[in-house]
Order: structure tokens, then sequence, then C-alpha cells
């Protein structure tokens, strides 16, 4: 999860993948996990959740300028991170104990490849520096932990299917911080999202 979904995750960018289409691709990852978990009930307000996913991203996806490599990528990236919550599912470890193990392990990974990205060289600047500090800070330990956490104690396809409301609430914030305008595809978008994670999380908690 913090090697192989990283690296294919940013491939799959750098190789002209968009990020609503790669948003779409990854949407498959709670369906996968009811599927392979054999929770078959859920599965309307999954497909529901994924077609308001498709709408929301609508824009992004009905030009796509992607190469076959961002595909694999892309595809690679699902793999990794629907094995990588089955498995983690079966720790049972202190979780910062957990973390440190599995962000050292993908370290050495990622280091594996650098020499044939470009190495270290990093354009030190505000915006890297900011975006450094939220990606290390906000998402690899308070969102990562907060994950860890609930796919320990609650359902996976609960968990899972929390994803889809990733891209509404970053275009809801889209709207509100930067005054773009949300299309109606997307306002009926976040509707089915809404009503798809009422339907998964109905018959039970998340935690």
């Amino acid at each position: 999860m913090q090697a192989g979904y990283q690296i294919f995750y940013f491939f799959a960018l750098d190789q002209h993948m968009s990020p609503g289409m790669l948003a779409i691709i990854l949407g498959a990852q709670p369906i996968i996990t009811a599927f392979l978990g054999e929770n078959k009930t859920k599965w309307f307000g999954l497909f529901l959740g994924l077609s308001g996913l498709i709408l929301v991203v609508f824009d992004n996806i009905t030009k796509p300028n992607f190469t076959l490599y961002g595909l694999i990528s892309a595809i690679l990236c699902l793999v990794c991170i629907a094995t990588g919550t089955f498995m983690q599912k079966q720790i049972h470890i202190s979780q910062p104990v957990n973390m440190a193990i599995q962000y050292s392990g993908g370290i050495l990974v990622v280091s594996m490849f650098l020499p044939f990205f470009g190495g270290w060289h990093v354009q030190w600047n505000s915006t890297f520096l900011i975006s450094l500090f939220w990606m290390a800070l906000v998402i690899s330990v308070g969102a990562s932990m907060m994950m860890y956490f609930m796919i320990q104690k609650g359902n996976l396809t609960n968990v899972t299917s929390l994803l889809y409301a990733v891209p509404p609430v970053t275009a809801l914030l889209d709207y509100i911080i930067f005054k773009n305008q949300l299309s109606f595809m997307a306002g009926l978008g976040m509707v089915f999202i809404i009503a798809g994670l009422f339907l998964i999380n109905r018959q039970g908690k998340i935690i």
C-alpha cells in the first residue's frame, strides 16, 4: 500500500492520466472489496456511489489524453490499494508501530526507483513545501492512521466506500475556495454518492 499504490498513482498522473479518470478506476476498490468479501447486499449502494463518482468527475473524463502506461499504472494502483486493504485487516499491532514499519519499507522500495526518475533533484519552493507538509502530516499520518483504525475495527466495504466522498468534497471546496462553478452533473453526482453511502452504511456503523 505504501510503495506500490504511491508509485503507480503518481506514475499514472505523470503519464497524463487525468485525476478524474484515475478516480473512476480507483472507485472500483469498494466493489472489489465487497465482491471478495462476499458482501453483495450492499452492491446497489456501491454502484450508485460509483455512478455519482463518474458524474462528479465527468468533465475530466470526456477528453481522455492518457497513455497505455498510464492506464496500466492506474490499474496496478488499484490492485495495490485493494490488496493492501485486505492485508491491513489482518494486522493487529499498534497503529504507530504499524505505520512506522510500513513507511520505512515503502521508502526503501521507492528509493530503488529514484535513479530511473531523475534522482533526488527537487525544486524547493513554497508550493512544494506546502504540498510536502500536507502529504506528510495530514495525509500520511492523520488520514492514514484514521483509515487503518477503521479497517481494523469495522467492515471493509463500509470503510472503502468512503473513498467515494473524496471527489465531491474536493469539488465543493473548489467551489467555496476558488469560486469555480459546480456543474449540474457534479451536483447530481453528489446526490448519488450521498444516497449510495447511506445505503452501504445503514445496516451498521463504520467503526
